[in-house]
């Protein structure tokens, strides 16, 4: 059976929970079905939400699918982000 993710992670933020599903791609994101820049229209939430990867360096290396609930957007942009360092 073929692993659909590499991996799977989960991250808070005060009341916000976000789940992360990544596999390797070209830096597409998809948050509760919409672009990142269409869920997170501040860069300063977008810049947090990327912070991971640009430290590692992998801001082209992989494909998340995130679903976040809760919270404010700040807040689920900071769990976004804890989702993802955690995936990473």
């Amino acid at each position: 059976m073929e692993k659909k993710y590499d991996s799977i992670a989960v991250g808070r933020r005060k009341e916000a929970v976000a789940r992360a599903y990544m596999k390797l791609g070209s830096g597409k994101f998809s948050v509760n079905g919409l672009s990142l820049t269409d869920y997170f229209p501040l860069a300063v939430m977008r810049t947090a939400v990327m912070q991971p990867l640009s430290v590692t360096k992998s801001e082209k290396r992989f494909d998340f699918i995130i679903t976040v609930r809760g919270g404010g957007k700040m807040g689920q942009a900071n769990a976004v982000k804890h989702a993802i360092s955690r995936a990473v």
